[in-house]
């Protein structure tokens, strides 16, 4: 709990939703080789693994470390069958809501097998980040191998292809349940000389960053986003559609205004899809505000400095600024 703020844990991801379900998964599935001929832990935790996938797609992965613990063919068979049923109910609302194949491709085509191949998405970790998260994690070679080993690498994958320090949330949570097995090690002299150093190393960096981090406030919900809502709320009535471009989120999220639909963040990774900016640009024909953010120095796909050409350019011809939100945010106005 005290490292999850090194990790970005004081703020809403969906890696954080994940890890109660998780914990829980790699309980039950501990069960089944105890209770070979009981299938209820195996239905269970097949209902929780359909349940992160449902948060999150890329929990795909954890289908290996399960198969490994499950064993029996058979009753792998009945754990993918009864992991399914959370996915269908889901696509079976979205069918009757009439906008299955939109949900299909944003959030099963899209995530998997395009968004590592538009501009901008891959992030690789910086050496330091990289030499940083070994020397976390590096307890774990210390420990007798066994399944835990295998459902922590299911969770550094989680880092790849786009690197954040949230990512790693999951593996966090895995790596505190194998920290107890270290006792058996406690009265080896290397050991000892290890756990020092490493002691020193957590504590030197957390209090480094508790240091900037820990009286800040939440990300996502500070103040200059509450500043930008409340003049929104002043210049645009409830209920009313605005183009939030190159803003976040969090500035329409808990106000009374609604984004345009589709809502898509400018990121390349979306952006680039084709016919996508045509298609927000339709929907800008009958839209009469725009929150504008002018981008930041940087590369092309940069987050902040991308710039998607289409809808760049319809928004200098068609808007112009009628008033300030903050220093670094304005609102347009369409011209008649």
């Amino acid at each position: 709990v005290v490292v999850m703020f090194f990790f970005e844990g004081n703020t809403l991801w969906f890696d954080s939703a994940l890890v109660p379900l998780l914990l829980l998964l790699i309980f039950t599935i501990s069960r089944v080789s105890r209770t070979q001929e009981n299938i209820g832990p195996i239905i269970i935790g097949a209902l929780l693994f359909g349940s992160l996938i449902v948060i999150k797609q890329t929990s795909l992965v954890f289908i290996l470390p399960a198969a490994i613990a499950i064993k029996n063919k058979k009753h792998l068979f009945i754990f993918i069958c009864c992991a399914s049923l959370p996915i269908i109910m889901l696509s079976i609302w979205f069918w009757l809501q009439r906008i299955f194949p939109e949900y299909f491709y944003w959030s099963w085509l899209h995530p998997l097998f395009v968004h590592y191949r538009l501009p901008g998405f891959q992030l690789p970790p910086t050496a330091a980040q990289l030499v940083g998260v070994l020397a976390f994690f590096s307890p774990a070679v210390f420990i007798r191998k066994n399944i835990l080993h295998i459902w922590l690498l299911a969770c550094l994958i989680f880092a790849i292809p786009r690197f954040a320090y949230f990512h790693l949330i999951p593996a966090v949570a895995v790596f505190a349940l194998m920290l107890p097995q270290l006792c058996s090690y406690s009265k080896e002299i290397p050991f000892k000389i290890f756990f020092v150093c490493y002691f020193l190393f957590i504590s030197t960096n957390l209090i480094r960053y508790a240091k900037h981090a820990v009286y800040q406030p939440p990300r996502f919900f500070d103040a200059h986003t509450e500043v930008v809502r409340r003049a929104l709320e002043q210049s645009i009535a409830a209920k009313s559609s605005v183009y939030f471009y190159n803003v976040p989120s969090q500035y329409f999220v808990g106000s009374t205004v609604l984004s345009i639909k589709p809502w898509v963040d400018t990121f390349p990774w979306y952006l680039e899809v084709p016919g996508l900016q045509e298609l927000i640009i339709s929907r800008l024909e009958t839209t009469q505000n725009v929150v504008f953010a002018p981008a930041l120095p940087g590369n092309r796909y940069d987050l902040g400095a991308y710039q998607p050409p289409v809808i760049d350019h319809y928004i200098k011809t068609h808007y112009r600024i009628t008033k300030q939100l903050s220093d670094d945010m304005v609102l347009l106005e369409r011209v008649q």
